[in-house]
């Protein structure tokens, strides 16, 4: 498949924004030789990113909300940004070597309405966040169960929503 027109002819209905930052991070990986993303690989990611907008726009993610990620880089590290962003809303990558005093300082300033976070970081979360009303979502790793007190990433998807374009001074 030729990249860009496989890709304009695949999402010619779906998010324009979101293929294209789906695409020009496609070419990145790809073209590092490290990572080798097919084209279904790209449309899942961009079909996975939509419905977890939609799971997030229904436990009240809105516009310039902030939403942490404490997590390991992944593909669910990806799924999550461009969720978030699909609603207008702003990812805070937080560094996962930080004390959880200092999660919590980031979480607390920011205004953070949620956060999401690998499984194997959960005490690091749990700590951070504790008494914090935001919501809690782990990023399950392959083999291991979601974390108690923390809702398992594959959950909060749901049915993708109309994503928001952001004004032309944004």
């Amino acid at each position: 498949v030729d990249s860009q027109t496989g890709l304009e002819d695949a999402f010619r209905q779906s998010d324009a924004i979101l293929a294209t930052g789906i695409h020009h991070l496609w070419q990145l990986l790809s073209s590092t030789g490290i990572v080798n993303l097919t084209f279904a690989d790209v449309r899942e990611l961009a079909e996975r990113s939509g419905r977890l907008a939609g799971g997030l726009r229904a436990r009240g993610v809105d516009t310039g909300d902030v939403v942490a990620l404490l997590s390991y880089n992944s593909v669910e590290f990806l799924e999550a940004i461009f969720g978030v962003n699909h609603l207008g809303a702003v990812v805070m990558p937080v560094n996962w070597r930080l004390a959880p005093a200092e999660v919590r300082h980031l979480l607390e300033h920011s205004g953070s309405v949620g956060i999401f976070c690998d499984a194997e970081l959960t005490d690091l979360g749990d700590v951070a966040t504790a008494g914090l009303d935001v919501f809690r979502i782990a990023v399950p790793a392959p083999g291991r169960s979601a974390a108690q007190r923390w809702e398992p990433l594959g959950e909060v998807r749901s049915t993708r929503v109309e994503p928001v374009i952001a004004a032309g001074d944004d």
